[in-house]
């Protein structure tokens, strides 16, 4: 599943879904969506937006989402983890484009 973005008054919105307990994975993929250099301020998820001011790297999307995790568990507790729906990360600064690639991307055009 790609990764689907939409520009809002914040930045880009990169939008995810997850079940219990496959935030990371879900995180994985809209993180890899990103071009290095771009900036993710905050994770909407369950009830909250969290800050997490990560940038993302080329080839380290999987530091990007721990750091990310960790944020998640900090504000939310373990209970970050088990909830199941929708969500996005707000994503600042970047290429022109950044999050949006393959057939989300085009439909924007």
């Amino acid at each position: 599943m790609e990764a689907a973005s939409r520009m809002t008054h914040a930045g880009r919105e990169v939008e995810l879904r997850a079940c219990c307990g496959r935030l990371r994975w879900a995180l994985l993929d809209a993180v890899e969506s990103l071009p290095a250099g771009a900036r993710v301020a905050a994770l909407r998820w369950g009830p909250a937006e969290i800050p997490v001011h990560v940038e993302v790297g080329a080839d380290e999307a999987a530091g990007a989402v721990d750091t990310i995790l960790a944020e998640a568990r900090r504000q939310l507790g373990a209970g970050a983890f088990c909830y199941a729906g929708r969500g996005a990360l707000v994503v600042e600064g970047g290429p022109s484009g950044c999050g949006r690639r393959g057939v989300a991307a085009d439909a924007d055009k």
